[in-house]
């Protein structure tokens, strides 16, 4: 079995594009917000409290873009504030859901180098939470465009 495959910038985009995809199925989707790390994989069950519930928009990602390094990346448009955060803790983790409720991507968050960028990791219950920058990445196989 190939352990080292190459894909084109063009392959990664599409692969990316069709990911960012799913977060539309069954209409907008949604992120939760945790405590704590992430769970092993998408598909195991939630862990942690339930920080904030911010909804993406209808159409939650563009068509991804060359991004110049050896990847593509693709940028989150607009994403509604929670208003009305669910509980006072750490941020830990995301979770990015389609309208269907399945999940789709989970990741780190924090005020910057993480996978997704808050406004703050500190909830205080009933205070607003934004994301203030979410991009994902998919490596082309080269080391730069």
């Amino acid at each position: 079995m190939a352990t080292d495959p190459r894909y084109s910038n063009l392959g990664a985009r599409a692969a990316l594009d069709a990911l960012t995809a799913l977060l539309n199925a069954g209409g907008a989707g949604h992120i939760k917000i945790f405590t704590g790390a992430a769970p092993a994989t998408t598909e195991t069950a939630d862990s942690g409290t339930l920080c904030s519930t911010l909804t993406l928009s209808a159409t939650a990602f563009g068509a991804s873009t060359d991004n110049g390094d050896g990847s593509a990346k693709a940028t989150a448009a607009s994403i509604a504030s929670d208003t009305d955060a669910a509980s006072t803790n750490t941020a830990g983790y995301f979770r990015a859901y389609s309208g269907a409720g399945t999940c789709i991507i989970q990741g780190t968050v924090g005020t910057s180098l993480a996978d997704m960028i808050l406004n703050t990791t500190s909830i205080v219950i009933h205070s607003t939470v934004a994301i203030s920058s979410w991009t994902i990445q998919m490596p082309d196989g080269s080391t730069a465009d």
